[in-house]
């Protein structure tokens, strides 16, 4: 009778039809930089929305973390110094590849507040690394500039230590890349 009830069970699988194999890097740029990329694959020949992609993306457990000083921890409805409630699509604004590059060697280059100078063999490796992503990227969305340097605090008390944080979604023909800089 036992045996009987067991067969009905059905095993609960949380459905992301777009988006399989993550991939995640963090590297540390200097003692009050971070460079986090996650990557997942793109299932099949598949259009997708960007409404739907972010939120599918989202929905991820990696997507979901905080990240404090040299550490990041996974915490569901937060990612870097926001809560997922308070950041959508909306808050990412599409750019071209030129100035996805240009912007993003902007940030590594320039001076940042009470910031030690940067490994630059690291800043070559990663802007070459962009190069070639905005050579084969078909959409390429940046958080819009308005939450880089927030007026008020960041949303919770333990992102306070974060000074400036940027993230840019690159989406090619078969990947989608999330890539985050951190400074603290």
């Amino acid at each position: 009778m036992a045996s009987l009830r067991l067969t009905k069970i059905i095993p609960i699988k949380l459905l992301r039809p777009n988006l399989d194999n993550i991939q995640s890097i963090k590297v540390r740029l200097s003692n009050h930089a971070t460079f986090t990329s996650l990557q997942w694959n793109i299932k099949g020949d598949q259009n997708i929305s960007w409404k739907n992609l972010f939120s599918e993306i989202t929905s991820f457990n990696e997507y979901n973390f905080i990240h404090l000083n040299h550490n990041s921890f996974s915490l569901i409805g937060s990612h870097g110094p926001y809560s997922i409630d308070n950041v959508n699509d909306k808050a990412y604004d599409l750019i071209d590849s030129e100035f996805f590059y240009s912007s993003l060697n902007s940030i590594l280059e320039k001076e940042h507040w009470l910031q030690p100078p940067i490994d630059t063999s690291k800043v070559s490796i990663l802007l070459h690394r962009a190069k070639d992503l905005s050579n084969s990227a078909s959409d390429i969305y940046m958080l819009n500039s308005s939450f880089n340097k927030p007026a008020q605090p960041y949303d919770h008390e333990w992102s306070h230590a974060f000074i400036e944080y940027y993230e840019y979604f690159v989406i090619t023909p078969n990947k989608v890349f999330v890539w985050s800089l951190v400074y603290e």
